[in-house]
């Protein structure tokens, strides 16, 4: 027979069988740690994914809403351009007026003055007409007078 026994055969592959079991143990103990990392790490990626699609949305929109706002704003100036040209041309139009306003007051003055002539003239008419109708009336009565004579002769 031989030196060793069965055991001490067996009992080194035991030992390593056993040291084996603990170590696949810890291993799958690890796995069902490293799969629960795993799923938690999953819902955080899918919770980061869904996270980039919205911030992606929402910097789409505001692209879109700048993209907005920079119409409005060059129509705005274009406006603000348009209006400032007829500002130019309302005050030029203004200053026209203005020059027009002075030559009209200068001939409402020299109307004025003619009136105040004529005036003074029809005065002078009136009171010359006047005179001559009293002169007239003055010559048909004497003219009656005398046609009067005449027919008493």
């Amino acid at each position: 027979m031989s030196k060793f026994s069965k055991e001490d055969v067996v009992k080194p592959y035991q030992d390593r069988v056993k040291e084996l079991e603990v170590e696949v143990f810890d291993l799958e103990y690890d796995l069902s740690e490293c799969r629960d990392y795993l799923k938690r790490v999953e819902k955080l990626a899918d919770s980061l994914i869904d996270d980039l699609t919205s911030r992606d949305k929402q910097i789409k929109e505001l692209e879109k809403e700048n993209l907005d706002l920079f119409e409005d704003k060059s129509y705005l100036e274009e406006k603000i351009e348009e209006y400032r040209d007829q500002v130019t041309e309302l005050e030029q139009d203004v200053s026209n007026l203005e020059d027009e306003l002075v030559f009209t007051k200068r001939q409402l003055d020299d109307c004025e003055d003619q009136v105040e002539t004529l005036e003074g003239s029809l005065a002078e008419l009136e009171r010359d007409n006047q005179c001559l109708s009293e002169e007239v009336e003055s010559l048909q009565n004497e003219l009656e007078s005398l046609n009067e004579d005449a027919n008493h002769e």
